[in-house]
């Protein structure tokens, strides 16, 4: 957790030099955040296995580009909007906003968005899953719960070495778990919540 990024990456190359996976070497990595290695000749893309930081790409080989953005790759090679596809999208959303992302798809045709835990290379058009690499274990209750506290909690404490930093809590269960994560740094962090203006400030929520 003390690592800052450039540690963190000279350690990657360090272990990709003695031939480590760099799937398996990413795993444990927590934020949001893009790698682009060049790999025996190859350029690999991926980023966090959630892809909060999102890949959007076009083309193969020397025509393949990435960005941010959908529309930065379609202002550059003057891509424009599909309706059918813009339709797809609106009429998806319309049914739920925090899920609106149609599996890879965006309004353009020719781009695409890199969905979680896959990776990108130039020279092939279609992106490769890396993960789950291995039969799921069952595991005792007890100690994944206290693996994934451990987990919690040394990702609280990388985050608060970083900068100053702020933690929602609201009514629900998640919110509440995540901010139990930095009770060892609580001094360093602000708490954020907000009272909706029908509520009183003893109400429950």
């Amino acid at each position: 957790p003390s690592h800052n990024d450039t540690q963190i990456l000279k350690q990657l190359c360090i272990d990709l030099s003695r031939g480590c996976s760099i799937f398996e070497l990413t795993k444990i990595l927590g934020g949001r955040w893009v790698l682009v290695f060049l790999i025996d000749g190859e350029y690999t893309i991926l980023n966090d296995a959630c892809a909060f930081r999102q890949i959007f790409f076009s083309g193969i080989s020397d025509s393949f580009s990435i960005s941010s953005q959908a529309k930065y790759l379609a202002e550059l090679n003057g891509y424009k909007i599909n309706k059918e596809r813009e339709k797809c999208i609106n009429d998806y959303m319309k049914i739920d906003k925090e899920f609106s992302w149609v599996l890879d798809m965006t309004a353009y045709e020719e781009i695409n968005r890199l969905l979680p835990n896959h990776y990108l290379q130039p020279s092939i058009s279609t992106p490769k899953r890396y993960w789950p690499s291995a039969k799921r274990e069952k595991g005792e209750y007890s100690k994944t719960v206290s693996k994934l506290a451990n987990i919690l909690v040394g990702m609280a404490d990388s985050i608060s070495q970083r900068g100053p930093c702020a933690v929602t809590l609201t009514a629900g269960l998640d919110t509440r778990l995540i901010f139990t994560g930095f009770k060892n740094v609580m001094g360093k962090i602000k708490p954020v919540t907000l009272k909706y203006k029908d509520m009183l400030i003893d109400d429950d929520d």
